[in-house]
């Protein structure tokens, strides 16, 4: 329901589910990085590390899940 809403306001285009994922670690991984460290430097090494353990442990769960997926 809500993907045809979306789909509807945005002319027909959507955001796949890798895109969405990749922003959402993106963001978080700022956030939280912007939040926990005090120079540059250390928040954009944390921010880094933090959007590639997201992505890495969302590809990993992914895996697991794709044996019950059928």
């Amino acid at each position: 329901m809500w993907a045809e809403i979306a789909s509807a306001r945005n002319g027909g285009s959507q955001i796949s589910h890798l895109a969405a994922m990749c922003l959402f670690a993106l963001l978080i991984s700022i956030a939280i990085a912007g939040l926990t460290k005090r120079t540059a430097l250390e928040r954009v090494k944390y921010a880094a590390s933090c959007f590639l353990k997201f992505l890495a442990a969302a590809i990993a769960i992914g895996w697991l899940m794709y044996p019950f997926s059928r």
